[in-house]
């Protein structure tokens, strides 16, 4: 049995993503900053996104009012319909990603393929 080299596949099949929080004062200590979240990923040579949130990231938003069901998931099959069903999802442990109706959701549409 031989180790393969090629490692291309993994960034065929993976979908890094991020989100970052912009504050839109300029200030570091201001209450109530005005901010918005933007959130992108990769796939091979595509980006994915970006999508915006103007409140504060919570299960509900994420899930299900914009992010997930209504634009992440379905961008992905748009930019990666031929290899949808091989593709693994990648986001980061934000109490928001790791919620039970979010784990719920990615398990019926991307089972056993993503990673907190």
């Amino acid at each position: 049995m031989t180790l393969s080299t090629d490692r291309s596949f993994l960034f065929v099949t993976f979908v890094f993503s991020d989100k970052v929080t912009f504050e839109l004062t300029g200030n570091a200590y201001t209450p109530n900053p005005q901010k918005i979240n933007v959130w992108a990923g990769i796939l091979n040579n595509r980006i994915i996104g970006p999508f915006f949130i103007e409140e504060n990231l919570t299960t509900e938003n994420y899930l299900l009012l914009t992010m997930l069901q209504n634009k992440i998931v379905s961008a992905i099959q748009n930019v990666a319909r031929q290899i949808f069903n091989d593709i693994w999802y990648k986001q980061d442990e934000a109490p928001p990603h790791y919620d039970l109706q979010v784990r719920q959701y990615l398990n019926e549409v991307l089972p056993n393929r993503w990673i907190e």
